[in-house]
């Protein structure tokens, strides 16, 4: 693949470097009119334009099936004026200085490369807007069986609690009710990760920190009573986000509380300022995310069939980081698991917003 692109994209450099070797040639011949200069410099000029654009187009991200069709583009610009003129001599004779021929290509050569530019930002336009729709179709789709499937799951686990004879029966429906909550969750997950998709447009607001983790540990505290929860944050931090900054929060405190299995549970909620940024760090006491987990969503290692995590949260929380210009990051061992939110910092006396539940 690397031979086909440096190929194809090489075909566009050098049909600018040989269109520009008989205009920069004539600007050395001796004698000649200060158009006749000004006309071969122009014509040099863009063929390093065409030349140069060939290097840009290797080191994009266009993809190599539409780097080959500018590449083609480029081509037909060159030969079909190419063979206009050479009937066109054929036709009426006449003596034209070949630096001219030479500009008249090199013009051609850049409107096409232009054109076929232009060409694959529609064809990827259109690309984005066939997946936008099919996101949306799978989004609502997706959302509303995960959320029907749990509510019905639920409904009949809530019968077989109550009309349970015997504990084995009784603990078997409660388990279900378990799996039933878990999916009602992985709605809420999908929600958010369609957000985090459709967010190139969102506007930062200002967010006071200390306001959001007092919440969120209230939340998680009424859950999870045996568990110590601490804040450092100092009055007055904010940060520059909005309000799903509670949702990727709460999962972090949530899941630190959730899954620590200590005799003296803690988790930490702590704010750090540096100059501009503001880290937002959720630490526990408990087993630690497995290497693997963390791996995969921090870009350490690649999904896989076999490594590719075991839910969405995590991957929600980075998401939704990225989304307000921050940067997710996850550490841990067996002393426990330190999450950290690194979020553009709100300066001081900035008006904050309340960031509410969805």
């Amino acid at each position: 693949m690397t031979f086909k692109r440096a190929f194809v994209c090489g075909s566009v450099t050098v049909t600018g470097l040989a269109l520009a070797t008989t205009p920069l040639a004539r600007l050395t011949v001796a004698g000649e009119s200060p158009l006749g200069l000004t006309l071969a410099a122009l014509g040099a000029a863009v063929a390093l334009v065409v030349a140069g654009a060939g290097v840009l187009l290797y080191r994009s991200d266009i993809t190599t099936e539409n780097a080959a069709r500018i590449a083609g583009w480029n081509l037909l610009g060159v030969v079909v004026l190419g063979a206009i003129l050479i009937l066109a001599s054929l036709y009426v004779p006449y003596e034209v200085p070949t630096f001219l021929v030479a500009d008249v290509l090199a013009v051609s050569a850049f409107a096409h490369v232009l054109i076929g530019f232009n060409d694959v930002r529609r064809i990827r336009a259109e690309e984005l807007a066939s997946k936008s729709e099919k996101l949306e179709v799978l989004n609502r789709l997706l959302r509303h069986n995960l959320r029907t499937e749990a509510q019905i799951i639920g409904g009949y686990a809530d019968v077989l609690v109550q009309s349970a004879s015997d504990d084995t029966t009784r603990q078997s429906a409660r388990t279900v009710q378990s799996h039933a909550n878990k999916l009602g969750r992985m709605n809420d997950s999908v929600k958010q990760i369609f957000w985090a998709l459709d967010s190139s447009d969102e506007s930062l607001e200002t967010v006071d920190v200390t306001e959001l983790a007092s919440e969120v540990v209230e939340l998680a505290r009424a859950d999870h009573p045996d568990v110590e929860f601490s804040i450092d944050v100092a009055s007055g931090t904010a940060v520059k986000g909005g309000e799903r900054l509670r949702s990727a929060l709460l999962h972090l405190v949530e899941n630190a509380a959730e899954y620590n299995d200590g005799d003296s549970p803690t988790v930490t909620v702590k704010a750090t300022v540096l100059d501009d940024v503001v880290e937002l760090s959720v630490s526990d006491n408990g087993p630690g995310i497995p290497e693997m987990e963390r791996s995969v969503v921090t870009g350490a290692s690649k999904i896989t069939q076999v490594n590719h995590g075991q839910g969405l949260g995590l991957w929600v929380v980075k998401w939704i980081t990225q989304a307000y210009d921050g940067t997710f990051d996850i550490g841990s061992s067996g002393g426990g698991t330190n999450a950290t939110l690194r979020l553009k910092h709100a300066p001081a006396g900035a008006q904050t917003s309340h960031v509410s539940s969805d």
